[in-house]
């Protein structure tokens, strides 16, 4: 996979977004787009995904969670959002002999 994280510091939230940064990120993703490369910028809790198309705004992540993305037929990452885990799976009951 081509996931890179990009950590700014929450007292300068915004400096990913100034040069040389942002012109940086975005290269990282178009030189990687066939292979699905995508930037995740952390701002503390705060996530921003990095797509060759747009920015996507994941929200707050504060808990467990997983990061799922969807790829166009090019490989491209075309989305990625932050769900929930998985729940884990029921243990079944112990098999007892009669």
């Amino acid at each position: 996979e081509e996931l890179f994280h990009v950590g700014v510091d929450p007292a300068f939230p915004d400096a990913w977004t100034k040069p040389p940064f942002f012109a940086a990120i975005k290269d990282w993703v178009q030189e990687g787009a066939e292979r699905g490369r995508f930037v995740v910028v952390h701002i503390g809790t705060r996530w921003v995904a990095i797509l060759p198309d747009r920015i996507v705004e994941l929200g707050n992540v504060k808990e467990d969670f997983m990061l799922t993305r969807e790829r166009g037929l090019t490989g491209k990452t075309v989305d990625v959002r932050i769900v929930p885990p998985s729940p884990p799976k029921p243990t079944p009951p112990p098999v007892h002999p009669d």
